[in-house]
């Protein structure tokens, strides 16, 4: 395969691996507001119980443990995959699974990223596939694909607008 297809491919990679930062970075953000939330509601909870029951010591100390732990889930459960995925402690998404999020996304790219992808991982340099057809379609891939970023369309926005609603919220 020639050096262009490669360059093409790491190109291509490059700008997947930047929609998959783009993503956990808004599930982050989502995790983050909706963990907050429900930590205000079950804070909410929490001091009508006490006021209604009146709970002497040993009742708001559990009360108090309970609502710990609830929390701690939150974060667990809300923000600690895609902490853990920018952290690189958890594996990310396959490319060709981001290549499909885009492909569904983005009509114009549709199945073409998925499968210029898979064709490079078929090549075959003793003959078998044509190594001329692979580099055509790989410069025609990032010839349409130039006046797209791939990596714009996230869900960020979403989470940007989820931010303010919290933040009027605790104001």
């Amino acid at each position: 395969m020639s050096d262009p297809t490669t360059r093409i491919h790491d190109e291509f990679r490059s700008c997947l691996a930047t929609v998959r930062r783009r993503d956990d970075v808004a599930a982050l953000v989502r995790g983050a507001f909706i963990a907050a939330v429900a930590l205000l509601v079950s804070c909410l909870i929490a001091l009508a119980l006490e006021g209604v029951l009146y709970l002497e010591v040993p009742g708001r100390t559990i009360l108090f443990w309970v609502l710990l732990c609830v929390a701690a889930g939150l974060v667990a459960l809300t923000i600690g995959r895609p902490a853990a995925r920018l952290a690189h402690l958890l594996p990310q998404e396959p490319d060709v699974v981001t290549a499909r999020r885009v492909g569904r996304r983005l009509p114009q790219v549709g199945d073409r990223l998925v499968n210029v992808l898979q064709l490079f991982h078929q090549r075959d340099p003793k003959g078998a596939s044509s190594t001329q057809l692979i580099d055509a379609a790989f410069e025609d891939a990032r010839q349409e694909f130039a006046s797209l970023d791939l990596s714009a369309r996230t869900g960020a926005s979403i989470p940007r607008r989820m931010a303010k609603v919290l933040g009027a919220t605790v104001c």
